[in-house]
């Protein structure tokens, strides 16, 4: 059963709001909380956004989003070749389709 409630979430918008940006909050609005748990590291939260897909929050900070993956993707794709001088042959693994 999924969790109902999170501190960050309040009518049915997630909050973002961190001393390391002052002055500025991101909110997002959430279908569906999937999961939430505190680790002995970290509070991670994940749910499913009504615009921007499946939501990543680690701290209450959001780490990325179905949206925006792409972004992630081209680093992992770009980076790499671009730093070797003389590629021939790649294998790029993701857990989602590239």
């Amino acid at each position: 059963m999924a969790p109902t409630s999170h501190p960050n979430i309040v009518d049915g918008w997630f909050r973002e709001t961190t001393a390391l940006w002052p002055g500025q909050a991101m909110s997002l609005q959430v279908a569906e909380i999937l999961h939430h748990e505190k680790s002995i590291f970290q509070d991670v939260l994940v749910f499913k956004s009504t615009n921007h897909g499946n939501v990543l929050v680690l701290d209450g900070v959001i780490q990325a989003t179905e949206w925006d993956e792409f972004a992630y993707q081209e680093m992992i794709a770009h980076v790499p070749i671009m730093a070797h001088p003389d590629p021939k042959e790649v294998s790029l693994v993701s857990p989602t389709p590239i």
